[in-house]
């Protein structure tokens, strides 16, 4: 019952769920934030680009005007990319508007915690555990600047497989997210990885 919000350029007028194959292949679940700013941060960062947050902010400074005034100034970029592909043809499905900003609702009842401090993780000691969790299973140490910079000793489409089944195998566990402290996005607001592929006979959890 927890409102937390999402922005995805990949949710064009009749988005119904989160396509697993438009996820990081380095991600346990989709991720969500637990306010809005961290919605409308990754929407100027993936509709604006990195460093639009920042021109934003200077220009209402500047010019004493509203956010609303200033973003209306901004070049709209054009519209580009896919947003998954078609089920039969397997063609691209081309993408009609830059996305949006989507409220859901969460459960939240089971958060698997950093193990370490038993408290949410920071968004680095998140990718930690995770290359933790891939080193256990590979019998061999990474570490996430090895996985993330792609090592050449990392496949990626190992990586992914493993992310997968990790996400699956915590939602057995009866977990429902993982929080962090978001670095990025709504700095210091907590986010959720959604472990959302849930065992048979679960209830969704987003």
């Amino acid at each position: 019952d927890t409102p937390v919000y999402h922005f995805s350029k990949n949710t064009d007028p009749g988005f119904t769920k989160f396509s697993d194959s438009n996820r990081s292949w380095f991600d346990l679940g989709p991720h969500v934030g637990s306010t809005p700013k961290a919605a409308e941060d990754r929407f100027m960062d993936e509709v604006y680009g990195i460093g639009s947050r920042k021109n934003l902010k200077e220009f209402m400074e500047e010019t004493g005007k509203s956010k609303d005034e200033v973003l209306k100034t901004f070049e709209v970029p054009p519209v580009d990319g896919d947003v998954g592909y078609d089920s039969v043809t397997n063609k691209p499905i081309p993408r009609n508007t830059l996305g949006g900003s989507i409220p859901l609702k969460a459960d939240l009842s089971k958060p698997l915690l950093n193990p370490k401090t038993k408290k949410p993780f920071t968004e680095y000691d998140l990718n930690e555990y995770q290359a933790d969790q891939y080193s256990k299973y590979k019998g061999e140490y990474f570490d996430a600047s090895d996985i993330l910079g792609e090592d050449p000793r990392v496949d990626i489409q190992d990586v992914k497989k493993f992310m997968r089944q990790h996400a699956k195998d915590l939602a057995a566990e009866g977990y429902t997210h993982i929080p962090y402290e978001n670095a990025v996005e709504g700095v210091g607001d907590l986010s959720y990885v959604m472990l959302v592929d849930r065992p048979k006979g679960s209830t969704k959890v987003l």
